[in-house]
């Protein structure tokens, strides 16, 4: 499972676009092999809270949701926190061994399948 945060900005515009991408993406596959994503489910923490210009973050008069500067930021950094927080030596020498980044040819070899699919 997983989900991903909107901070700033529309839910409903950027559930809009990953539904669209989704449409693209799996183009031919069983619909339950991806998520659906519905733009009435979706909103930004701008949206949900008081961390925007104004109530529920709207700005005055305009219906755009915007957090001003650095809500995405603020929101990233609080999570980098909490996780710095729970952290310990031994757990982070443990995912350091486990690390393993991929060799430039694999990264070629993946970007050439991705343009290849999407026709890029």
């Amino acid at each position: 499972m997983q989900a991903f945060v909107i901070a700033e900005g529309e839910g409903a515009a950027r559930a809009d676009a990953v539904r669209g991408f989704y449409k693209l993406a799996a183009e031919g596959a069983d619909p339950s092999a991806y998520p659906d994503v519905g733009v009435d489910r979706m909103a930004s923490l701008a949206e949900l809270t008081d961390a925007g210009s104004g109530a529920g973050g709207a700005s005055a008069g305009t219906g755009s949701y915007s957090a001003g500067p650095g809500l995405a930021a603020r929101f990233a950094a609080a999570v980098k926190d909490v996780i710095r927080a729970h952290q310990t030596p031994a757990g982070i020498a443990s995912a350091e061994a486990a690390l393993r980044l991929p060799a430039p040819a694999e990264i070629e070899e993946m970007a050439a399948s991705l343009r290849k699919r999407y026709g890029l």
